[in-house]
């Protein structure tokens, strides 16, 4: 979303007859993560729903066959769709209706795998409006996922569909539209009222983008893209075309507002590069582009999509911490509503292909929760519209926003052990999410259809019941906190102010994920299989097996260990092969053999000194010198040896001690 009232001096009469948005909104952030590049070996699409303060969406599951041959669907604009048959079940993300954006949808996936995501629209110059001019009743960003999703088949059928849209009734306003199914992902763009491109979108690459098209050039020839009768004459007939150094039609500058790129919304997309492809050593320039589309310098997984949408430029000159920077939103800020990332799966049944992660509120501290596109429920805490602007107890996404208002104004310091405990949960519903869909679910399917969706919802439901509890939870030990150390104005730094530490329930996370635990003597231990953790409780009652003070987000990977449900370069791996166990197996013996070597070699040395210091016994001064000088060597090679072998071994059981 972006705004599209704006006040031009000089210009604002002639914009304000081209432009035609009916609401104030703000910005949103992207990413797109190729399967072949992706952790798990699937296709990320995400963007952040940014509009204002004060904004709330909804899960809904629209029944198939709710919407007949013949319905419309109506946008406040004016815009209507008329059914060609009757609708596909889709399931999909809406504003609440208590906000001025009321059933604006910006994700949506449907029965057949096609899923849509959008809420990023960007600036068209004065110059290509007028030339071709926005539609005030034109297809709008509000029902654009809801309509491709309510009887396409294929992710190119949906966007042959909003072409035919864009051509025959025109756009309200400029727009990125993501659509995907199993088989790949595509872009759709539409520069003005009526020209547009669409590209499908390369598998080994990524993405990251705000504001700015992401198309910067065309072949109309190319097979995998599809552009509109008059996309690339226009800017030349008109006199605001804007060519690279090859001569050929830069599309971006040419049709973005001032012939240029966002700052803000450049600084977005670059971040990115920075984030993912630290390699290339990308310096930020406002007015020098960079490639739409890299390669990662390594797989990016979902919990690394996740963090993308929590970004405000740490580790770099933009980082907001520095109060000389805060000219810039960061990818998070308190514009964010929610975040809504779709999950593609290529090799399972294109029904059950689709998993929509959404955040209850903005992510600084609520967490992605998965919905299955073929769940069939969703709980009533988590998918009731409220339409009343007042405050509603027992709806998820109000609780969470409690706690985000909390946070929000010491981020760091109120916020930081909260977003590390989300983190680790989301780490955990990844990993049971790849594991499931391809594995437990997906024979479900097979063999029953309803029984997969009914464990579906059973799953959703434990998630959100999960989430809204540790919200409370934390939302108290938050208030306590404040209670006992005063809240803090903006004025006083981070550094001077104790951070806020929230609690984390070994024990009931431990036997969540199939751990069997104990406390003796003030030792923790979980023991699963063959692995074992163990920690130290600290503090007086070394009975409490609830932490505070270090990095949950580590424990719980500890927890993990290195179950991801793929094999590591993205493909799936449900159970480690025989072979790769006895390989295991064999190493760990041989790492251990050597151990025992180095210690029987230490003991022998040890029992030659003994032998020698004996045979010299016989009282003569000169033997005994030259005893001693054997004797210290002895001791420097047994304790060099020992040490070494001692320190393999407190070197593996150190590294899984979390630290503060």
């Amino acid at each position: 979303m972006k705004g599209l009232s704006k006040i031009l001096v000089g210009a604002a009469a002639l914009y304000l007859c081209f432009a035609a948005g009916t609401l104030s909104v703000y910005a949103g952030t992207g990413i797109y993560v190729g399967k072949d590049v992706s952790a798990e070996g699937t296709t990320l699409v995400g963007i952040s729903t940014e509009a204002d303060t004060g904004m709330a969406s909804v899960p809904v599951i629209l029944d198939k066959g709710l919407m007949r041959k013949g319905d419309t669907i109506e946008a406040s604009n004016g815009y209507s769709y008329e059914m060609p048959e009757d609708s596909a079940k889709i399931t999909l993300i809406r504003m609440m209706g208590f906000t001025d954006y009321a059933g604006w949808t910006d994700c949506a996936s449907n029965e057949y795998g096609v899923s849509v995501v959008t809420g990023i629209t960007t600036d068209c110059n004065i110059d290509a409006q007028a030339a071709d001019s926005f539609v005030f009743d034109g297809i709008s960003e509000e029902v654009i996922a809801k309509v491709l999703c309510s009887s396409s088949k294929t992710a190119k059928e949906a966007v042959d569909l909003l072409c035919s849209i864009y051509d025959e009734t025109g756009a309200e306003t400029a727009e990125i539209v993501f659509v995907t199914d199993p088989e790949g992902a595509w872009v759709v763009e539409n520069f003005t009222g009526h020209e547009y491109a669409a590209a499908k979108l390369p598998d080994d690459k990524i993405a990251t983008f705000s504001n700015d098209p992401v198309i910067k050039s065309v072949d109309p020839d190319n097979s995998d893209m599809i552009v509109s009768d008059n996309l690339l004459a226009l800017p030349e007939e008109n006199g605001f075309a804007v060519y690279d150094e090859d001569n050929n039609l830069d599309l971006i500058l040419s049709y973005n507002y001032d012939n240029g790129y966002n700052d803000e919304s450049h600084l977005r997309g670059w971040v990115g590069h920075d984030i993912f492809a630290s390699s290339e050593e990308l310096e930020y320039d406002p007015e020098d582009g960079y490639d739409m589309f890299f390669a990662p310098d390594d797989k990016v997984s979902v919990k690394q999509a996740f963090a993308f949408f929590r970004n405000r430029f740490e580790g770099t000159a933009y980082d907001l911490r520095d109060e000389d920077n805060r000219v810039y939103y960061g990818i998070n800020n308190q514009m964010v509503g929610n975040v809504n990332l779709v999950q593609v799966f290529d090799d399972v049944p294109a029904q059950m292909s689709s998993v929509v992660w959404t955040t209850p509120s903005n992510p600084t501290a609520s967490p992605f929760i998965p919905i299955p596109a073929f769940a069939d429920t969703l709980p009533d805490n988590f998918s009731t519209d409220i339409t009343d602007d007042v405050y509603t107890d027992g709806i998820l996404q109000f609780e969470f926003a409690k706690l985000n208002s909390t946070i929000y104004p010491k981020r760091d310091v109120y916020g930081s052990s909260v977003r590390h405990y989300w983190e680790g949960m989301e780490a955990v519903s990844a990993n049971d999410i790849a594991k499931s869909v391809r594995g437990s679910w997906k024979d479900e399917y097979e063999s029953s259809a309803a029984k997969a969706a009914v464990d579906m919802d059973d799953y959703i439901k434990k998630i959100v019941d999960g989430a809204s509890e540790n919200c409370i939870r934390i939302s108290d030990e938050l208030d306590w906190y404040l209670f006992r150390n005063g809240v803090k104005s903006a004025a006083v730094p981070d550094d001077e102010i104790e951070p806020f530490e929230c609690e984390f329930d070994v024990v009931a996370y431990a036997h969540a994920n199939g751990w069997d635990t104990n406390v003796e003597d003030g030792i923790f231990t979980a023991t699963k299989d063959d692995k074992q953790i163990e920690i130290v409780i600290e503090g007086e009652d070394k009975g409490s097996v609830t932490f505070t003070g270090f990095d949950n987000n580590k424990l719980i990977e500890d927890f993990m260990g290195d179950e991801t449900g793929t094999d590591g370069n993205g493909e799936p791996e449900a159970v480690e092969s025989e072979d790769e166990a006895i390989i295991e197996e064999e190493d760990q013996a041989a790492e251990d053999e050597a151990v025992i070597e180095e210690e029987v070699q230490a003991a022998e040395d040890e029992a030659v000194i003994e032998e020698e210091i004996e045979a010299v016994e016989d009282g003569k001064e000169a033997k005994e010198e030259a005893v001693e000088e054997v004797a210290k060597a002895a001791a420097g090679r047994i304790e060099v040896d020992t040490i070494a072998a001692l320190g393999e071994f407190f070197d593996e059981k150190i590294a899984n001690i979390p630290r503060d």
